[in-house]
């Protein structure tokens, strides 16, 4: 396997609405390229600074990336959308492009703590009587969401923002729809600590699942995702 060394500047959006918080070693590196770049204060604490939603050094993709190369950028950026908890690696469901991506990269950052237990198998329906969520409850939550103030959050990047609006407008299901890829991305999410509520990644996976097609599926799923966190 080869390290995957495109990151975000593969999609332009990968960095948006996303804390990036570089190892402690690397952050001298990134504040010299930052004064080299003319991009002030890079840092907020451990993180880089976002700016309207965006990645301090974004500017029509990685600023980073198109001088210096995929070395310039943090490992955590070089690797996305590859994370690892313990033992478990996989693709991070907040990639709207996760289908695209073959190879694990050898080097991936590792994230404290073993591996958790995996969720039930099967599809939207069996994972929803292992985590005890009745459609009724999936229908009052969604129609709960205050679809304006998460989209206007000031940590919401652009994919957030559009896609709030496009969640807004869908409406949930009569009956348990069938998307194993969805059920997949939630057992995936929390198998590798992405998430803490396994309920509302269910949530958006049921109402999502009736969109016709499946890249806008992946891609309404990974706003999803996004927002939970």
């Amino acid at each position: 396997m080869t390290t995957v060394e495109t990151g975000c500047q593969r999609c332009g959006l990968s960095c948006m609405g996303v804390r990036v918080v570089p190892l402690p070693e690397e952050r001298v590196h990134i504040e010299a390229r930052a004064a080299a770049l003319g991009v002030r204060f890079p840092f907020d604490g451990a993180a880089l600074r976002l700016v309207m939603g965006a990645c301090v050094f974004y500017d029509d993709g990685c600023q980073l990336h198109r001088r210096y190369g995929a070395q310039g950028k943090p490992r955590v950026c070089r690797q996305f959308p590859w994370v690892r908890r313990g033992e478990v690696v996989g693709v991070d469901p907040a990639c709207g492009h996760a289908g695209a991506w073959r190879a694990a990269p050898e080097d991936l950052l590792g994230v404290d703590g073993p591996s958790r237990e995996a969720l039930a198998p099967g599809d939207l329906e069996a994972l929803g009587a292992s985590l005890g969520l009745t459609l009724e409850q999936v229908a009052a939550t969604w129609r709960a969401m205050p679809w304006a103030l998460w989209a206007d959050q000031g940590t919401a990047g652009p994919l957030r923002r559009t896609g709030s609006a496009e969640l807004g407008a869908l409406r949930p299901p009569s009956s348990w729809p069938s998307w194993p890829a969805g059920a997949e991305g939630i057992r995936r999410a929390w198998r590798l600590g992405l998430s803490d509520a396994p309920q509302m990644l269910l949530v958006g996976a049921v109402v999502i699942a009736q969109h016709p097609a499946e890249a806008e599926r992946q891609r309404l799923f990974a706003v999803w995702v996004r927002g939970l966190r």
